[in-house]
């Protein structure tokens, strides 16, 4: 096919995917007119369905939880990527986020961002109890790879999550649902209790699962709340289960920590927690006492329209990774002369690469009417999809090969145009190496910034790969073995860290850790 009949079939699947944003943003629009807020704070971004009163009193009593659960743990928790949480309206959730029935929210983690979901029209405390829920998970994950058993994750994030907010203080009350269940069926034993995994009947069956929140809840509470004196037990057991492990070692080393942990030996650890739970009044609420509230100085809040909703949440849902469908309906109700036009354009380019129809999501990202005056996280977007149409090898064609390079090198452009930006400077980076790398221009500069992007978030699996990929390309592969390691510890498991063991020569079940001499600067 000549370059005039390949730019003429592009140009003819952008303009008729155009038409089909006006009709669905008419249909759609002219039905609803919906508003809502976005809370910007140092930690999140907060988006709801509400006035901005009531966001930013949500917001606010989130930013006082981090400082509670900061005073708990000893020592700050503030995410490397950009975090969103999404309070959404009951028909939202139910037709974007909810991955099941009776799912009402969740958190979910990606290298470069961190989304926090949940249905915000459940009645009273509970859209606030189960957004509180799922902030300590993301809290937590601040910590670093920390193989956090699900018992302690679980049971951290069923005491916090009632917290109770007043001015100078949060109070968490005692969980008198999971009493009831604990006081009227028989526990695990705790040597089991504390091996549960998340692939197990005990996590995800209804029944199982219902009595491992309830004993994790009891669990957790005894060690925050019998004595005092215990609490640092928690840093020191965090601190224990961080220290990189094989799998054959990982169970002794997660029940030792677990005994310490409660104090008591696997033995008795049950009949403790029970006898002090079960007690009436020896488990009270728990209160802990705060300072000002200088942290709320920063917080701002302003009303968003229904365009720039659709297409945050159309992000939202191509981040999740499996719902692309979903994601590219939002993205057409946005009209061509909306001003988030181009950022619904380049969602929807992602959305068709993600469900594999590689020549209309080509046509999308290759228009030449986008790319101009993009918002910096639209450009990094527009530029992985660049990125991702440009890596797999060129077909033995010279017109393709040019293609492929004119990719890289948009891509690279902007990238380096958005590597000044906060909000997405760590993912600008990493797609900076990779396209200067696929460029075949390394340099001492761009290893630089590769290395200074990893020490803001050295837990990182992506800036790891970068990193080692540049030593690679200068022909030190030596040098670039520590950083695959690190790379397959920060995934833990999953088919990418397979596939890191094995360019390193080991099987997946072997210790990343034997014969790591460390990062260097990082021991």
């Amino acid at each position: 096919m000549s370059g005039f009949r390949r730019r003429l079939a592009r140009a003819s699947r952008v303009l008729a995917w155009l038409p089909a944003c006006a009709l669905a943003a008419g249909a759609d629009h002219a039905q609803v007119a919906r508003a809502f807020t976005e809370v910007t704070t140092p930690d999140f971004v907060l988006i709801a369905p509400e006035g901005e009163a009531q966001a930013q009193a949500l917001a606010a009593r989130m930013l006082t939880f981090r400082r509670a659960l900061e005073s708990l743990l000893g020592t700050p928790l503030r995410a490397t990527m950009p975090t969103t949480i999404f309070a959404l309206a009951g028909a939202d959730w139910t037709r974007y986020a909810q991955p099941r029935p009776g799912m009402a929210g969740y958190f979910a983690a990606q290298p470069f961002a961190a989304d926090l979901m949940f249905d915000a029209s459940m009645p009273g405390q509970q859209p606030l109890e189960l957004m509180l829920h799922e902030y300590t998970h993301h809290l937590l994950r601040t910590l670093g790879p920390v193989g956090l058993a699900p018992f302690a994750d679980e049971g951290l994030a069923e005491v916090l999550g009632t917290a109770q907010f007043s001015a100078r203080a949060v109070r968490f009350p005692v969980r008198h649902d999971h009493l009831a269940l604990l006081r009227t069926s028989s526990w695990l034993p705790f040597e089991t209790f504390v091996q549960v995994r998340r692939r197990d009947a005990h996590y995800l069956d209804a029944a199982p699962a219902r009595l491992f929140y309830a004993q994790a809840w009891a669990t957790m509470f005894y060690v925050l709340t019998a004595d005092a004196d215990a609490r640092p037990r928690l840093p020191a057991y965090l601190k224990a289960i961080a220290a990189p492990t094989d799998p054959a070692a990982m169970m002794a080393t997660s029940r030792a920590a677990a005994e310490q942990l409660v104090g008591h030996p696997a033995a008795g650890a049950n009949a403790a927690i029970s006898r002090y739970v079960l007690a009436r009044g020896a488990a009270r609420d728990w209160v802990i006492p705060l300072s000002a509230d200088e942290h709320l100085a920063a917080m701002s809040a302003r009303r968003i329209g229904t365009d720039e909703y659709d297409v945050r949440l159309g992000e939202m849902l191509l981040r999740l990774g499996n719902r692309s469908t979903l994601a590219r309906a939002l993205f057409r109700t946005v009209p061509p002369d909306s001003a988030f036009a181009a950022r619904a354009q380049v969602g929807a380019a992602l959305a068709v690469l993600q469900s594999g129809d590689l020549q209309f999501a080509t046509a999308l990202l290759d228009d030449p009417a986008i790319g101009q005056d993009l918002d910096p996280g639209t450009a990094v977007q527009l530029a992985r999809g660049l990125l991702q149409l440009s890596l797999p090898a060129a077909e033995p064609e010279s017109a393709l090969e040019v293609l492929r390079v004119q990719r890289l090198a948009r891509a690279r452009e902007l990238f380096a145009a958005a590597l000044a930006a906060p909000c997405c400077w760590l993912e600008a980076t990493h797609g900076y190496v990779l396209a200067m790398v696929a460029l075949q221009r390394p340099s001492p500069a761009l290893l630089d910034q590769a290395l200074r992007a990893l020490a803001a978030a050295p837990s990182n699996p992506e800036l790891a790969v970068a990193v080692a990929l540049v030593h690679e390309t200068e022909g030190r592969a030596a040098e670039a073995l520590p950083y695959w390691a690190a790379a397959a510890r920060s995934l833990q498991q999953g088919p990418a860290r397979t596939r890191i063991l094995e360019r390193l020569g080991r099987d997946p079940s072997t210790n990343v850790t034997d014969g790591d001499p460390g990062l260097p600067g990082r021991h």
